[in-house]
């Protein structure tokens, strides 16, 4: 706890700082007091560059979660010392994963309703519309966005797990810079941080192209624009088999590789081997 700072009377070899972008800038300055490294994961970028760039400099080492600011970091703390590490996003710590799980929906679309993604949801509904399949927004308040769509809004994240595993398809579609109101000088994202926790729900995952750096291989449907989006659902609706024996791959590698443990641990072991500059896959 940083609340306990003062109480700290000994000295690590590394700490290692879990999104500086949540801890106030003077805790942040205090890290190198009681460290020969400190390392900094920073996530939510390029959005939150402005912000994690001010904590940057009292880092000995930064992995980001978007190969699109790579440069700037290093700017800061010197070429070889920024990693890159996609989100770290499925919490095998505490998460339940269930097997075999009935589902209960076709098609849901989770995320939080940005500008971005409203409109892409009203671009689509003339199409869904047209379906005989059932079609889902979850996440946020989508309930309040006046769309003709049945709408589960914000969970935590074991119920949104739950739902996911009950879905056959699960539609994604990454944030756009503009969502946030982010600096116009911050570099177009080209990293994807979407997917990695759905992939365990084995639900069948598909995600907009407009990021082209990811670590999947084979575990997610990628889909470029609406036209794309719905021959893909039409195909996996009616292909049953491919859809589950994609989907089942796609859980064994997000447990095996996209966990807490299985990324913290790359990136520790990054570290200490001195291995700059290092991508964790």
């Amino acid at each position: 706890s940083v609340n306990n700072f003062k109480k700290i009377n000994s000295k690590y070899n590394i700490i290692f700082c879990f999104f500086p972008l949540n801890i106030e800038l003077e805790y942040v300055k205090a890290l190198k007091n009681f460290a020969q490294e400190v390392i900094n994961f920073h996530i939510e970028d390029p959005q939150a560059f402005r912000t994690n760039e001010e904590r940057a400099k009292y880092a000995t080492y930064i992995f980001t979660n978007d190969l699109s600011v790579q440069s700037e970091y290093e700017k800061i703390i010197g070429k070889g010392n920024v990693g890159y590490c996609c989100s770290i996003s499925l919490n095998d710590i505490s998460l339940k994963f269930r097997d075999n799980v009935k589902k209960k929906y076709d098609i849901i679309f989770v995320g939080y309703p940005y500008n971005s993604r409203i409109e892409f949801i009203k671009k689509l509904l003339p199409e869904i519309k047209k379906k005989d399949y059932g079609f889902t927004l979850v996440g946020g308040d989508w309930s309040k966005r006046g769309i003709d769509l049945p709408c589960i809004d914000e969970l935590i994240e074991q119920d949104l797990l739950r739902v996911m595993e009950e879905s056959k398809i699960t539609v994604l579609y990454n944030r756009r810079n503009t969502d946030l109101g982010t600096d116009p000088k911050i570099p177009k994202p080209v990293s994807v941080v979407r997917g990695y926790l759905e992939c365990g729900s084995d639900s069948l995952v598909m995600l907009d192209s407009e990021r082209p750096h990811h670590s999947f291989n084979g575990e997610v449907i990628f889909y470029n624009g609406i036209n794309d989006l719905v021959e893909k659902v039409d195909y996996y609706m009616k292909n049953e088999q491919e859809r589950k024996d994609i989907s089942s791959r796609a859980k064994q590698r997000a447990l095996r590789d996209f966990t807490y443990r299985a990324r913290i641990t790359k990136l520790l072991n990054a570290v200490r081997s001195k291995r700059y500059y290092y991508e964790v896959k």
